[in-house]
């Protein structure tokens, strides 16, 4: 699988766009996938460290002629005609059309994309202005309180919308961190470490502006100041000169590697509302949150609104103080809320969404990985009698039984639970359970109203894809014919009457 990746980054444009793509590669890459990134060689620019990483990157030439500068077309450098034609070359320079082509770019829209979507097999946009049209065949916004409306005349009908928290782009490095985080916000008792963050690039020194406050606060005799600063950042030499004369126990690093780390030690975070707010989130981190700029002031309203930081309008002495003393008195609220919003898995949603099969009747199929909203669902499927017939345990569970097994499965690195939909139908069921040997133990069930359409079939090739690098095992009693013929027909070995394997691809 081929798969490339048009986004910036610059002293300008912030990181945040080539970072949550970053993310993104980092699955597609773990599925075996070769993926590249398009990138426009701006000063503050994130090549060097793609590079570094092993993602080979086409650098695209700034443009001497420019678009007229309205909204964020001066984010290109230059036409949306001659980035087009840079990209398209090199398209046509690779040795097969690529499968998939991820746009995060809010100078570009449908008339890049429907050019380029002739080049490409598939594309997928990440968005979250809601402002612009697109051509794409599935489109992102990970914006909490994001519906289907807001995008209901600017993509095609057919387009794969994929909106709200559940879709949130979480880098993989902070998926071992959330329980830890659950158990230290729960231990809180005073601020003892504060995280100084506002992005990659921070054009007006908000971090500057922020310690300088803080200053005049009570906080400098026992709080321990981690101030952090993004790639794109160009004041450090005067936020290194304001640390040395801090009144704080303060230290001072750019473009550091180790920001789950820093997110869990820290008791309380100051920063802005783009991306790294949901990695805050997901970590149960309180935030002191200040809309920075015009494309942050939805997900500064969802934060609001679902009260997992405390907004402030303006950064004044008077705010600060005030949003100190809110902190402390909701800690565990704010802490608590945060966590229910991010549940981590939004980065394999997206990437699994990408991979689709075909059923009998045709329509296409993926793979979600479940949610909380989905127990009700799950619940009354597990409870037909036909889905009980070959159960290892033939009785229907409880409710509460099942909830709570439902609760405690979502957040296991041992389970998984994917719900196979079609558009927004969901069909089935497929849960994989990790056992001692690191192989995985599949589960599948269809949705009573899909049966006989080809659906289990096509979720055994999605886990698959899903799952390139894993052992599946299956336990289908003898008496199921018809999934013992599925397993068979699937490419699984028959080891034992009632067990089946199917080894790495």
């Amino acid at each position: 699988m081929l798969v490339l990746i048009r986004a910036d980054a610059s002293s300008t444009i912030g990181t945040g766009h080539v970072m949550r793509c970053l993310s993104l590669a980092e699955l597609y890459k773990s599925l075996g996938a070769d993926v590249r990134f398009i990138c426009k060689d701006f000063t503050g620019n994130l090549i060097t460290k793609l590079e570094t990483l092993g993602y080979p990157v086409e650098r695209l030439s700034i443009s001497k002629t420019s678009s007229a500068q309205t909204g964020y077309s001066h984010w290109l450098g230059g036409t949306q005609e001659d980035d087009l034609k840079q990209t398209r070359q090199f398209i046509h320079s690779l040795s097969h059309k690529p499968d998939l082509l991820i746009v995060d770019h809010y100078s570009l829209n449908k008339d890049w994309e429907t050019p380029i979507s002739a080049h490409v097999e598939k594309i997928m946009v990440i968005d979250d202005l809601a402002n612009r049209h697109h051509n794409c065949d599935i489109l992102v916004d990970q914006s909490p309180m994001r519906g289907e409306a807001d995008y209901q005349n600017l993509v095609k009908p057919k387009c794969q919308l994929l909106l709200g928290n559940y879709f949130s782009i979480l880098n993989p490095s902070y998926l071992g961190y959330r329980q830890r985080a659950s158990f230290k916000r729960q231990a809180y008792s005073s601020l003892k470490r504060l995280l100084l963050n506002f992005g990659g690039s921070d054009q007006d020194n908000l971090t500057l502006k922020s310690l300088q406050l803080l200053e005049n606060s009570q906080l400098a005799d026992v709080v321990i100041l981690d101030v952090v600063v993004g790639a794109a950042y160009q004041q450090l030499d005067s936020l290194q000169l304001a640390a040395q004369l801090s009144r704080f126990q303060i230290e001072v690093n750019q473009a550091v590697k180790d920001m789950p780390q820093r997110q869990l030690a820290a008791d309380l975070a100051i920063g802005a509302a783009g991306g790294s707010a949901w990695e805050r989130c997901y970590l149960g981190l309180p935030t002191i949150c200040y809309c920075m700029v015009e494309n942050q002031r939805d997900n500064t309203a969802a934060m609001d609104a679902h009260a997992v930081a405390v907004v402030i309008p303006e950064l004044t002495q008077q705010e600060l103080d005030q949003a100190l003393v809110k902190v402390d008195e909701r800690y565990q609220n704010l802490s608590a809320a945060a966590q229910a919003l991010i549940d981590g898995h939004g980065t394999e949603r997206i990437a699994f969404a990408s991979l689709t099969t075909s059923n009998n009747l045709g329509r296409a199929i993926y793979l979600q990985r479940a949610a909380r909203g989905d127990a009700e669902q799950l619940f009354q499927w597990q409870s037909l009698p036909q889905t009980r017939q070959y159960a290892n345990s033939p009785e229907a569970p409880l409710w509460q039984e099942h909830l709570s097994w439902f609760e405690q499965a979502l957040d296991s690195s041992d389970e998984y639970i994917f719900l196979a939909k079609s558009g927004n139908v969901d069909l089935g069921s497929v849960r994989l359970t990790q056992q001692a040997n690191k192989s995985m133990l599949i589960s599948i069930y269809c949705a009573p109203a899909h049966y006989r359409q080809g659906n289990a079939y096509a979720m055994l090739r999605l886990i698959r894809m899903c799952f390139p690098t894993v052992k599946l095992e299956a336990q289908v009693k003898i008496e199921n014919h018809a999934s013992q013929k599925l397993f068979k027909k699937s490419g699984f070995q028959q080891i034992k009457p009632d067990y089946w394997v199917q080894e790495q691809r």
